[in-house]
């Protein structure tokens, strides 16, 4: 949930790849691990970051 929170607070996978000093494709795996284990989309993710889903809101 560390990352979770780290990517929502920064806007950014790779934002918060840096601050937890975990490489990016590793806490990209991370944020799918937890959208797979909460069956929901959580982040919408484009070229400028990402931006929470209202699931994502919500948690």
């Amino acid at each position: 949930m560390k990352a979770f929170v780290m990517v929502a607070e920064l806007r950014s996978i790779s934002g918060a790849a840096i601050e937890l000093n975990h490489l990016q494709p590793n806490m990209t795996a991370k944020i799918k691990k937890i959208e797979s284990h909460y069956h929901q989309e959580l982040f919408i993710r484009n070229s400028k970051g990402v931006k929470l889903t209202r699931y994502g809101e919500k948690l």
